[in-house]
């Protein structure tokens, strides 16, 4: 499966701000214990923390491989994209 954000894509986010009921499917930006600040899809959900997972599960690292991460790292849930130039 293609990726949904490419290199040089714009996303608009909603932070968050304390414990919120995040959907599954929704597309988060997470400040990931093991990796930074990166983008992933919500797979499931657990008390207290939540699994990541890939749109390009072959070519990225994931709660797969890492594990599941406390809901406190989210940062916003991305509410628009763009390609390329911010229009």
């Amino acid at each position: 499966m293609t990726p949904t954000l490419e290199d040089g894509d714009w996303v608009l986010i909603k932070p968050l701000h304390g414990l919120v009921d995040i959907p599954i499917g929704a597309v988060v930006v997470v400040d990931f214990p093991a990796g930074g600040i990166v983008i992933k899809r919500v797979r499931s959900r657990g008390e207290g923390t939540i699994a990541l997972g890939s749109d390009n599960p072959s070519e990225a690292t994931d709660s797969r491989e890492l594990g599941s991460v406390a809901v406190s790292a989210i940062i916003g849930i991305v509410t628009e994209q763009f390609k390329g130039e911010i229009p």
